[in-house]
């Protein structure tokens, strides 16, 4: 693995870590490099292919590009038994009252142009979603998210302090989510 990224100054390349060939677990090469592009202030870049990993916890100020659903692919590895991206899922409430959740920290993050597979057909239990999480002020778009084991998506902001409504600190884009 290189020290530092080779390709881009804005970006991390995936391939420069991650073999993405559709059968190696490439979650070591993946967290190394998320972890790297949330030191350097960068996103990272998946160019093409299957990448097969474990369970990260998203991070804030981070985005993670493709190059389209379909051609750049995030898959659950198989037995994990757990969410492929998650964050301060303990937080999640969908039953609570306006104004009693924690503001929480997860926040400023995208995925954008990727398809996120749960590989539901070798997962045996456990709660296990491609994208469950906590958070505000986010991008999602261009995604496929699909296989879930639970579920596909599973989100959930209650904004309790930190952030007076109306305020566009708190909003979030969805666009093009199939």
């Amino acid at each position: 693995m290189p020290l530092y990224p080779a390709r881009s100054l804005n970006y991390i390349n995936l391939k420069d870590y991650c073999k993405i060939d559709g059968t190696s677990d490439d979650s070591i090469g993946f967290t190394a490099a998320y972890t790297l592009a949330s030191s350097l202030g960068m996103a990272l870049w998946h160019p093409g292919g299957r990448l097969i990993k474990g369970n990260d916890t998203l991070l804030s100020n981070v985005a993670i590009d493709g190059a389209g659903t379909g051609i750049s692919i995030i898959q659950l590895k198989n037995g994990a038994n757990t969410d492929l991206f998650s964050a301060q899922t303990g937080s999640i409430n969908l039953a609570a009252a306006g104004n009693t959740g924690i503001l929480g920290t997860l926040s400023r993050f995208a995925i954008r142009g990727i398809t996120l597979d749960g590989n539901k057909a070798n997962q045996s239990s456990g709660t296990s979603y491609p994208l469950r999480f906590y958070g505000y002020d986010f991008e999602l778009s261009r995604l496929e998210i699909l296989n879930g084991y639970s579920g596909g998506l599973l989100c959930d902001w209650n904004y309790g302090s930190g952030i007076a409504p109306p305020s566009d600190q708190m909003e979030a884009i969805f666009d093009t989510i199939k």
